[in-house]
């Protein structure tokens, strides 16, 4: 009779922890669990075994176009991240990041903070933006 095998992904605190759960349990199964696993786990403390391949962490969106997942922005709202940026702008715009410098730029845009020829500009740029996307916006 066969018997069907699966090969699993398990990082090395998955090991020790499923082995851990059969220890408490000591069933048949669990014994027979822990025959298998308790080798690899003592092979990967000891340096013994080598990971089969390692993932890479995934990035998000924003890292992937050189945006940086600005902890100071977690939680806030959008509206109140502009504010924040415009804040951080008014100090020092040196300091901002290209994100940051955006959001000051409508934050001060929406609450009228602009020059006419700040907010000529910023709607030129962003007329330039929809028409040079492509879809549905284009006009």
């Amino acid at each position: 009779m066969k018997i069907a095998k699966y090969r699993p992904v398990l990082t090395a605190s998955h090991i020790s922890h499923i082995v851990s759960l059969c220890v408490k349990d000591m069933s048949s199964d669990s014994l027979s669990v822990i025959s298998v696993l308790a080798p690899f786990k003592a092979k990967i403390e000891c340096n013994a075994l080598h990971p089969a391949y390692v993932m890479q962490e995934k990035q998000t969106l924003m890292e992937s176009l050189g945006f940086e997942n600005d902890p100071n922005y977690i939680g806030l709202s959008p509206p109140e991240q502009k504010e924040k940026a415009y804040d951080k702008w008014l100090l020092d715009p040196n300091f901002c990041n290209a994100d940051e410098l955006t959001k000051a730029r409508e934050h001060r845009y929406v609450n009228y903070l602009m020059t006419p020829q700040e907010e000529a500009k910023f709607e030129e740029d962003l007329q330039k933006k929809v028409s040079g996307s492509s879809g549905f916006l284009n006009v």
